[in-house]
């Protein structure tokens, strides 16, 4: 009875390995407002409520909140065309509109009416919102020079974090970090602010969670330009890599575990497309093979995850429509992972015997 007590010791560990590893998404099609350029999904709460964008027909992109539906918020206003780039736990979303294509934008907050935030002459975008209800984001200022800022209430402006330009991408954590992009003589490079800036030479961050930890890409790999690795900061640089087929690879969101998304580029990204990834401990996976084959899916970018595991992003649904996604994790082991834990289960009895014995039919399938 040996093998029985090991493996009462050791099967719930063997099946949550198994489950882990081979974890499995349904997809949510998020749809839109009926226009032709689809949607697009940028963040998620804790909930599952996200922050988009999508397209009426005969109009660009509107912001939306999807809580079960695609709800437009529209803009400031008199503005007709937007993004909703991030929602927090409390349903309040940051983002940006415009009045028309060659117009300036304007940076918003949205907690159930829409906000204008910042300069109301200068170009302003808001791109990330905290629990706490910050923002952050970048506007131009009387110079032309981009400036970040944060709103907690009141409008701060955080300068050009040491250099002559900042932005465009910024990023705001749970505990108030700031993450983005600035220029400086030596070319494009990244900050982490916390009333302090850090630089980060040579990369473009992109998110940042609880934990301080930083992602986004390395635009240039080896000096070879067009290939570039996605990363994750924690006090020192890791290059996250790619799979076969892709060359590029570059980290869009993460989560308070760790748990990093984004998009693989194939080499010749004007011929064939970009495919979504997840990577979590250790491992990077392509998200179309997380997903039932027959779906008709093809999961393009993925922009943000939650600490429950949804993602969100943008790709091309079974009629081949530009849509935003969400996916949600499914706790029930696929029958192959099943299969796993038989085999397991079987090994585990063969190694525990004292003399070997031929394997049931259950073990060789």
């Amino acid at each position: 009875m040996r093998w029985l007590f090991v493996l009462t010791l050791f099967y719930p560990l063997m099946l949550a390995r198994v489950a882990f590893a081979d974890i499995r998404y349904t997809v949510t099609d998020l749809g839109g407002f009926g226009g032709s350029g689809g949607s697009i999904a940028l963040s998620i709460n804790s909930s599952g409520q996200v922050a988009g964008a999508a397209a009426p027909p005969n109009s660009d992109y509107h912001p939306f909140f999807y809580d079960g539906m695609v709800h437009d918020i529209g803009g400031v206003a008199g503005d007709s065309i937007g993004l909703a780039v991030g929602i927090n736990d409390s349903g309040n979303i940051a983002g940006y509109s415009r009045e028309t294509d060659t117009s300036t934008d304007r940076a918003f907050y949205y907690d159930g009416t829409m906000h204008q935030l910042g300069p109301v002459d200068g170009a302003s975008r808001a791109l990330g919102i905290n629990n706490a209800g910050q923002v952050a984001g970048y506007f131009t200022a009387a110079d032309q020079s981009r400036h970040i800022f944060m709103y907690d209430g009141v409008f701060h402006d955080l300068g050009t974090m040491g250099s002559s330009d900042a932005g465009p991408l910024v990023a705001i954590g749970p505990t108030g970090e700031i993450v983005g992009t600035r220029y400086s003589a030596s070319g494009s490079e990244s900050f982490i602010y916390d009333g302090t800036v850090h630089v980060l030479p040579q990369v473009a961050a992109e998110a940042v969670n609880a934990s301080g930890i930083v992602v986004g890409v390395i635009p240039s790999v080896g000096g070879i330009p067009n290939v570039g690795r996605a990363f994750y900061y924690d006090g020192s640089i890791h290059t996250i890599g790619t799979l076969a087929g892709f060359t590029t690879s570059d980290a869009h969101g993460i989560n308070d575990l760790g748990a990093i998304v984004g998009e693989l580029f194939p080499p010749d990204p004007a011929s064939s497309l970009s495919h979504a990834f997840i990577y979590s401990d250790g491992a990077l996976a392509d998200l179309n093979t997380l997903i039932d084959p027959s779906s008709g899916w093809l999961l393009d970018r993925a922009f943000a995850i939650n600490d429950g595991g949804q993602i969100v992003g943008d790709g091309y649904n079974p009629s081949g429509a530009p849509t935003a996604f969400l996916l949600t994790p499914t706790d029930t082991p696929e029958p192959s992972n099943l299969l796993s834990v038989v085999a397991a289960f079987c090994l585990l009895a063969r190694w525990t015997r004292k003399r070997p014995m031929r394997p049931s039919f259950a073990c060789l399938i």
